[in-house]
């Protein structure tokens, strides 16, 4: 049992290691990524201090917490906003062989994002953190403790996402859509604006954020987030964010075992 357990480990370990250089086959492709988010951070970064005086408070957020909050999201974007590669095994239909690989079909796809994320903090994340005193940002948490709970903060919400992101897959195989569809266009619309993964959900209007911030999109980013930047209450958040990882994953898991032929089918 002990030598399975280790071959399974092995090999999870080998897909993401195999996917962790797949960023550098697309060349000036993936330059290109890195050139637009280093241009939206920097358009954010310019933008805040137009529209809120130091000193001022906007939604509970004062400048300085705003610049560090909009950092953050950019050098932990990958882990905020999780995408698997599933929908992208869906559409080509290569996820039917994906059934004759050696490892659980999940977890497969789970290794190889892990994987496809070490390049991105490698080359972009690692080296925001160390030029953001050089933009005027302070990249630092707003405590030691903040730092160790927004680890098992972020560690929930990738957890969340992953599960949000397998169903979003699930269900758009029981719809029957395939390639781009109008459910990508509502996902990506209803994910940045209740998510907190781009603004903060206190500078909403309407009060906005007050509602948004018990969905599972929240605690997929803005919890993490907030603990970080000491905005938020890491004893309502986290327990918060526990929940929804535990009812996520027994929904996902039911919807899972009830689609499982169909994901077959789709990719046949």
């Amino acid at each position: 049992m002990v030598s399975t357990f280790l071959g399974s480990v092995s090999a999870h370990f080998a897909t993401a290691r195999i996917a962790a250089f797949a960023p550098l086959s697309d060349g000036f492709w993936f330059l290109t990524g890195i050139l637009l988010r280093l241009v939206g951070l920097l358009i954010w970064l310019a933008v805040w201090p137009a529209m809120v005086a130091p000193g001022q408070l906007v939604g509970g957020y004062r400048l300085d917490t705003l610049l560090t909050y909009t950092l953050v999201a950019a050098v932990f974007s990958a882990q905020l906003r999780v995408r698997t590669p599933i929908a992208a095994s869906l559409r080509s239909g290569a996820i039917a062989s994906r059934f004759t690989w050696p490892l659980p079909l999940a977890t497969q796809y789970v290794a190889e994002m892990a994987g496809g994320w070490i390049v991105p903090l490698t080359v972009v994340s690692v080296p925001l953190v160390l030029v953001a005193p050089l933009l005027g940002v302070n990249p630092w948490p707003a405590s030691v403790t903040a730092a160790g709970l927004f680890v098992v903060s972020l560690s929930l919400g990738v957890a969340i996402g992953i599960a949000i992101d397998f169903a979003y897959a699930l269900f758009a195989v029981r719809l029957g859509l395939s390639g781009w569809s109008p459910l990508d266009a509502l996902r990506e619309t209803v994910v940045a604006f209740t998510s907190g993964a781009w603004v903060p959900l206190g500078v909403l209007p309407f009060h906005l954020g007050a509602g948004f911030q018990w969905l599972p999109f929240a605690s997929a980013a803005s919890a993490p987030l907030r603990i970080y930047t000491g905005t938020g209450d890491p004893l309502l958040l986290i327990p918060v964010q526990a929940i929804w990882a535990i009812v996520l994953a027994l929904a996902v898991r039911a919807l899972w075992t009830a689609t499982r032929e169909r994901l077959a089918l789709h990719g046949g």
